[in-house]
């Protein structure tokens, strides 16, 4: 029984985090490239990777399309690795361990049209012309060429494109800083890793969503925290990106880069970044739930200065449920949360002269901000 699942068509996942760059100046390994000077060592990707696999694992709701494979690649290891039908792999992101990997995904891809594929990456990134470089660990080993420890964004979506998976979805949480900032055109800017053979590569089959705009970066947090981005892709999975269908609610690739962007431009606090869709394709559904979505929401006031005074109180309507959720402690930020689709009463306190704010909002995909 169990070999028959494993067979089944379902979701297989690569997901990539790269903090430790040995070659760089800030590394420890020999042979240092002091030209990159500007790139340092990272602290989110690796609890980027374990965010985007511990809710791969665990958390994610998709009834018809099972996870069956989880390669990670990632600086540090997963806590608790998954058991039962799912075929999993942990491995140091090096290019050679990556490319030993997505080649592995294409051909569990190939086995059927119906398998859904997602690849994520988190680490350091480059753009020089049309083509985006994401930099593995081994980066700059190679003196005769740095690009070997790197993977060629644009060869990579060319040779997929023969991958007989309809659908293909990839993450790209990395900056795309200009590559002359550093040197002249390099011989070239990474490996391709899948060869794209023959002539009947079949475009429409993926969307590709970058954490940031050409020639632009991406930001990761230093207190122990997963990248905005990644946030946003986890939310935008659990509903951000949902909309009806049938008799319940759907994620659909259309609704992706609106729901993950809502999300950076809210959470993202003082940080410009943009999330880049880069492939345009058909609409087609990734996942199904079987409940309401859960929707990203921020509660402010809509004057500043009482703000930071403000204890705040969240309450579903009887048609939501009974949730209620509460926050007493005063901070000058917005108050952040989820909650599930559905209508709400929100309520601002102030201790300082027993007053009160209120009102009533619909809370639905992508993302709610209320005012008081």
């Amino acid at each position: 029984m169990a070999t028959e699942k494993a067979k089944a068509p379902g979701l297989h996942a690569i997901v990539i985090g790269v903090n430790n760059y040995p070659h760089l100046p800030t590394g420890t390994g020999p042979g240092k490239r002091n030209e990159y000077g500007k790139l340092n060592q990272l602290v989110s990707p690796a609890l980027s990777a374990q965010a985007i696999s511990s809710w791969l694992l665990n958390e994610r709701e998709a009834s018809q399309i099972k996870l069956r494979s989880l390669h990670l690649l990632s600086s540090s290891a997963i806590a608790n690795a998954p058991t039962g039908d799912i075929e999993f792999a942990h491995a140091a992101p090096t290019i050679n361990n990556v490319a030993k990997a997505i080649r592995k995904w294409k051909s569990l891809g190939d086995k059927s049209a119906e398998n859904v594929l997602l690849f994520y990456f988190c680490g350091h990134g480059f753009r020089f012309g049309q083509t985006d470089s994401l930099l593995c660990q081994d980066f700059g080993q190679k003196t005769s060429n740095h690009f070997k420890g790197a993977l060629d964004v644009q060869g990579l979506l060319l040779g997929m494109q023969t991958c007989n998976a309809q659908r293909q979805l990839y993450f790209f949480d990395a900056c795309r800083t200009d590559m002359t900032d550093f040197m002249r055109q390099p011989y070239s800017c990474g490996e391709a890793v899948i060869n794209p053979t023959g002539l009947l590569l079949q475009p429409g089959r993926q969307i590709a969503l970058w954490a940031s705009t050409p020639r632009n970066k991406a930001y990761g947090y230093l207190d122990g925290r997963a990248s905005v981005f990644a946030e946003g892709v986890i939310a935008a999975f659990r509903g951000a990106a949902a909309r009806p269908a049938g008799n319940g609610f759907e994620i659909n690739t259309s609704r992706l880069k609106e729901a993950i962007d809502e999300y950076t431009r809210a959470r993202g606090k003082g940080v410009d970044q943009v999330v880049h869709l880069d492939h345009a394709v058909r609409d087609f559904a990734i996942a199904d739930l079987s409940g309401n979505p859960i929707v990203p929401v921020s509660v402010a006031c809509r004057d500043a200065t009482l703000h930071k005074e403000a204890k705040f109180l969240c309450a579903a309507t009887a048609a939501a449920g009974s949730c209620v959720m509460r926050r007493d402690e005063l901070h000058e930020e917005s108050w952040d949360f989820e909650v599930l689709m559905g209508q709400y009463d929100f309520t601002a306190h102030f201790d300082n002269n027993n007053s009160l704010i209120a009102t009533n909002e619909q809370v639905q995909p992508p993302y709610r901000r209320v005012l008081l």
